[in-house]
């Protein structure tokens, strides 16, 4: 793997684990905290436009040998289920907004190291215009993280 490879499948895994981490977070408040119909509409809805997609994907992405994506599904899966079920044995500052937009910001990061890498051999302005949306996600996500911490 190149340099440009294990940037896009940093970036990818991080992305999906994320998803799978927001998953974890819309189902919690959906079936343990209130228990509010529409809540559970939204879970449904995370799960079948989001999520559920998203896992389809990584699963026939043949640029990644089949180890890379069983580790990356089951990844995402450990983050669901840790996100859903919140063990006592973890910190709770681990749910606070500032971590998940601090791993945000990292995950964004990734992705514009990727897109600058890509630019420089493909020179292509999607790829440019991807990094900048990366990187204006990424610092404002940093930026939230660091005025609540």
């Amino acid at each position: 793997m190149d340099l440009i490879e294990i940037t896009l499948t940093l970036g990818m895994a991080t992305l999906y684990i994320g998803f799978a981490s927001g998953m974890g977070f819309v189902a919690r408040r959906g079936w343990i905290d209130k228990n509010q119909r529409w809540e559970r509409a939204l879970v449904v809805a995370y799960g079948l436009l989001i999520f559920l997609p998203v896992s389809i994907l990584i699963c026939y992405y043949e640029a990644w040998n089949l180890g890379i994506r069983t580790t990356v599904i089951l990844s995402g899966i450990l983050a669901l289920t840790i996100t859903f079920l919140r063990p006592a044995w973890l910190p709770t500052r681990l749910w606070s907004r500032t971590v998940s937009r601090r791993y945000s910001a990292l995950s964004m990061g990734i992705i514009f190291a990727w897109c600058i890498l890509a630019w420089r051999t493909q020179m292509s302005p999607a790829v440019l215009f991807l990094g900048l949306a990366a990187c204006l996600a990424g610092l404002s996500s940093l930026r939230s993280s660091l005025q609540t911490a």
